[in-house]
């Protein structure tokens, strides 16, 4: 986790940016209903 940490410091913004975008992806998803999910993940 501590080296995960280390490489979003030296992300840049535009990196940080979609990352959040990304978790933010990945959270709704983790917490849709089966009704919502309209593909797999890639």
């Amino acid at each position: 986790m501590k080296r995960h940490f280390q490489l979003l410091l030296k992300a840049s913004p535009d990196d940080l940016v979609i990352i959040t975008a990304f978790l933010e992806h990945a959270y709704d998803r983790a917490h849709a209903g089966p009704d919502r999910i309209t593909r797999p993940l890639a």
